[in-house]
C-alpha cells in the first residue's frame, strides 16, 4: 500500500514539474518575441529606405 502511495505521489510530482517546464517554455518564447519586436523597431528605426535605380553606382 505504502508503495503504491510513493508512486502516486511520484507521478504527481513528475507531472508537477513537466508542467512548470512548460511554464517556463512559454515564458521564454515569450521573451523571444519581446525581444525581436525591439530589435526590428530599434533597426527600422536607424534605417532609412533607398531606391536605387539602374546604372547607379553603389558599393558591394
Amino acid at each position: 500500500m505504502e508503495a503504491k502511495l510513493e508512486e502516486a505521489e511520484w507521478v504527481k510530482n513528475r507531472f508537477d514539474q513537466l508542467n512548470l517546464i512548460e511554464e517556463k517554455r512559454m515564458t521564454a518564447l515569450c521573451h523571444e518575441q519581446l525581444y525581436q519586436q525591439r530589435s526590428k523597431r530599434a533597426y527600422d528605426k536607424k534605417t532609412r529606405p533607398r531606391q536605387f535605380k539602374e546604372g547607379d553606382l553603389v558599393l558591394k
